[in-house]
């Protein structure tokens, strides 16, 4: 009987195996449903199939990591790739990291750097969207010649070239997330709002404050899109910073205080970063200390600037400023504090959403002083890399797009996406903390190589 049982039971349990085998293999495409408010859990490690890896896999890293809130972003980014990696078998001698250190335009000189050391997988992470755009064919031609893949991450090359590698047939994908859907999410979050809050003026239209990086960055785009979003529902949308209606009064005669106090305000931040440039040409040049001082001090710009800007609105529209969509964090953060300073109640008198928060701003979400944020997930984009550069290393076929979905963060799911967001800071500290010897090392002899 029991020999019988067995005979019985043999052909579900193999069924079983089979599947729990399809859920962990070697899937790399991870796009969630439209509109979801929750991140991916964290896993553990990435997928490990039945294929061996080389054992001489030589993966080469090149990064310009921007500036402000995105570089905490890429640096996790690439720190949780580095142990998915080790964690997959790759030794950490075999993973090299160049840091572009003096801006996108030296990735190029990075990759031909990396490819001297005969890498056989290249990854170029650029926070710079307009330099992916431009750089990236000559990259991928560079790469291509040597044979090695190529994978991209961070800002996304241009339609047109991604279309050029499937028509090629190369080695070549990028990974990143899905910014189409942020407009409509930043809708969502807005018309979950009673509309009598969100009209304070009561005059049936929204008006919109566009906070915007002084950089072609994610965040600007998302604002642009949200834009759209917020008029393809069914609100009515004026702009108080739309540069061609301050062209326009001003070809009138009629540019008011408030067009001069925005001019002013974009003057402060041109100048700001007119100063941080002209000190990392002629002071910081290859100081990783001052280095991290002075994205510290564009957070700091960003912010100052945001605070004015947002003073400015106040005193010059008053109750017509009613909605504040911010592209940066730090900027999120001087809008909220002008608005304190004037006493003015986020989410009722003014509603502001922002993008990319970090710990602080998820805590506002929670406790209903921001109206909501779009949470980029490096967890999970990192995720999708290494898997990808395994892929690649067992000879598979990988899609030339890897896209995951940007977050919808609200009250309701702030608390979970702080607990994601913390074990991403958390694998960081960590990866500082130990062997901080052989570390040093190593960053002084990446200094000398890039010297």
């Amino acid at each position: 009987m029991g020999r019988k049982w067995l005979y019985l039971c043999l052909p579900m349990m193999l069924i079983a195996v089979n599947i729990a085998g399809c859920s962990g293999g070697s899937t790399v495409q991870n796009s969630a449903a439209e509109g979801t408010t929750q991140a991916a859990a964290p896993e553990e490690e990435p997928p490990i199939d039945g294929t061996a890896l080389p054992a001489d896999a030589r993966i080469a890293i090149a990064v310009y990591p921007g500036e402000g809130s995105s570089t905490g972003f890429m640096n996790k980014y690439v720190e949780r790739t580095r142990q998915n990696l080790e964690s997959a078998g790759i030794p950490a001698e075999q993973i090299e990291v160049v840091e572009a250190k003096n801006g996108s335009d030296e990735l190029l000189a990075c990759v031909e750097k990396l490819i001297e050391d005969r890498a056989d997988i290249v990854v170029v992470g650029n926070a710079d969207r307009k330099a992916a755009e431009e750089i990236s064919p000559q990259i991928t031609d560079r790469v291509v010649e040597t044979g090695a893949a190529l994978l991209y991450f961070g800002a996304m090359p241009a339609q047109e070239e991604q279309d050029r590698w499937v028509e090629k047939g190369w080695k070549v994908t990028c990974v990143g997330s899905d910014l189409s859907k942020v407009g409509d999410m930043r809708a969502q979050i807005l018309d979950s709002i009673d509309f009598d809050d969100v009209d304070a003026n009561e005059d049936h239209h929204i008006t919109v404050g566009i906070l915007n990086t002084e950089e072609d960055s994610e965040g600007n785009e998302a604002n642009r899109i949200s834009i759209d979003a917020l008029e393809s529902y069914h609100y009515t949308v004026e702009l108080i910073n739309d540069d061609e209606e301050d062209e326009e009064d001003t070809d009138n005669g009629q540019n008011t205080d408030a067009d001069d106090n925005r001019n002013d305000a974009d003057d402060n931040i041109d100048d700001a970063d007119d100063n941080r440039n002209g000190a990392d040409t002629d002071e910081n040049d290859g100081d990783d200390e001052n280095s991290d001082e002075d994205k510290t001090d564009i957070d700091e710009i960003r912010y100052e600037a945001a605070r004015e800007q947002v003073t400015a609105w106040i005193n010059d529209y008053g109750k017509d400023l009613e909605v504040i969509l911010s592209a940066d964090d730090a900027m999120t953060r001087g809008a909220l504090e002008a608005l304190d300073d004037f006493s003015r109640k986020v989410g009722h008198d003014v509603i502001v959403i922002g993008f990319s928060p970090d710990q602080e701003s998820l805590e506002k979400i929670a406790h209903g002083e921001l109206a909501g944020s779009i949470f980029n997930d490096s967890l999970a984009q990192s995720k999708n890399l290494s898997d990808a550069i395994l892929a690649y290393l067992r000879g598979e076929t990988v899609p030339a797009q890897i896209l995951c979905d940007y977050v919808k963060v609200t009250a309701d799911n702030a608390q979970e996406i702080m607990d994601v967001s913390k074990v991403q800071d958390d694998d960081s500290d960590e990866d500082d903390g130990e062997g901080d010897d052989s570390e040093d090392n190593d960053s002084d002899d990446d200094d000398g190589d890039n010297e």
